[in-house]
């Protein structure tokens, strides 16, 4: 005999930076515009660090970060600005024919990366960093080597400023 029934619907969750990068579990595009900061502290493989926010997004990595085939996507939406500074260790990834192991998507915010070291040149994955803005100014420092299959670092840009300070190799 059925003593009961239940049904459970749940709706897709809200892509967030995988593998726990701090504050875990927390949306950024739950509170509106407003900024976000996060630490990402691990050493991951595999799942990848992705954020999409509706405010001003600044990420600080502290470790070596294997972000396997989905890489690091960040995405900001209309004039949010992103900033990623890596404080030690390298990216790496090994995503699929096209991608790289770091990506920006950028409306008209700035966008300021500050990279130790990535590596984009697995089988099949085309590069190292790749940052497309539609306006925004785009600055990248690299102060470790950052090689790609394809290309090393490739920048996308509608108008604005770009600056690449590359203070160590960046070859394909």
């Amino acid at each position: 005999a059925v003593i009961g029934a239940t049904s459970v619907l749940l709706a897709p969750a809200t892509a967030l930076a995988a593998n726990e990068c701090a504050p875990v579990g927390v949306d950024p595009s739950a509170n509106g515009g407003t900024a976000d900061s996060y630490t990402c502290t691990g050493s991951y493989s595999g799942t990848g660090i992705t954020y999409s926010s509706d405010g001003a997004l600044s990420i600080i990595g502290t470790n070596t970060h294997n972000v396997g085939t989905v890489g690091v996507n960040l995405t900001g939406n209309g004039s949010d600005s992103i900033t990623w500074t890596q404080i030690s260790g390298t990216i790496t990834g090994t995503a699929g024919a096209g991608d790289s192991a770091f990506s920006v998507y950028s409306g008209t915010g700035a966008v300021t990366l500050n990279l130790q070291g990535v590596t984009g040149n697995s089988t099949g994955m085309d590069g190292a960093v790749y940052v497309n803005s539609d306006s925004g100014t785009v600055n990248v420092t690299t102060d470790g080597s950052v090689s790609g299959r394809v290309w090393g670092i490739r920048v996308l840009q509608g108008t604005g400023n770009t600056t690449i300070n590359a203070n160590s190799s960046v070859s394909i």
